[in-house]
């Protein structure tokens, strides 16, 4: 507790276990060399993104990883000590972002965070296994009310995924307009301009195609 609230730091080379083991004395120097150095947050998330901006995912795969990361960095802190992630830990970061995204945003950082703990527990930046356990998410059958556009827009710039804010965009009659005028001005085959507007018309949410 006291390591998380910053009123004690982890001494270079000692792990939380160790540290706790001697009663908060990190060890004698003679044995500082069995103790594997603590592998901050920061660190974690630095040795992750430049081994796999090499090119091998795709852009917006690491693109997104990074931000993913990013939020998780806002929640544990780049001096966070790795080897310490518990449970508790990613139930913090679960309670902190549901005020901001739906449960789904939140299951694919928390997802993000197990694949680069899976890769830097192979080349040995952590130790062990991922915390074991089940983390408790928002409903998921909780529907978001319907926003106007700026309001997503500010949603999505707090870090919120785009997907899940398409089913509640509600359009002002002015951009429904805009809309079908966008429609109706792109060569496309001639049914798509009536269905559009059918849709702008009845509320009917689902698209036939979102590729168009």
């Amino acid at each position: 507790m006291r390591l998380r609230q910053r009123l004690l730091d982890l001494p270079p080379g000692v792990d939380v276990v160790t540290f706790v083991r001697h009663d908060g004395q990190p060890p004698a120097a003679g044995r500082a060399e069995e103790v594997q150095k603590e592998t901050t947050f920061a660190e974690f998330r630095e040795a992750y993104t430049r081994t796999f901006g090499n090119g091998a995912p795709e852009a917006n795969t690491l693109s997104t990883a990074r931000t993913h990361l990013g939020h998780l960095a806002e929640t544990l802190g780049d001096r966070f000590p790795m080897n310490g992630l518990t449970l508790a830990d990613l139930q913090r970061h679960v309670d902190r972002r549901q005020k901001a995204v739906a449960a789904v945003t939140i299951k694919k950082e928390v997802d993000t965070l197990r694949g680069a703990w899976n890769w830097a527990a192979r080349m040995g930046h952590v130790r062990g296994e991922f915390p074991p356990g089940k983390l408790v998410y928002p409903k998921e059958d909780a529907r978001l009310p319907f926003m106007t556009w700026d309001e997503v827009e500010r949603r999505v710039a707090a870090g919120g995924d785009p997907a899940a804010f398409r089913e509640c965009l509600y359009l002002t009659t002015a951009e429904v307009a805009d809309l079908l005028d966008f429609v109706r001005g792109r060569a496309a085959p001639g049914w798509v301009y009536p269905a559009v507007v059918f849709a702008a018309h009845t509320g009917v949410r689902r698209m036939l195609r979102p590729d168009l």
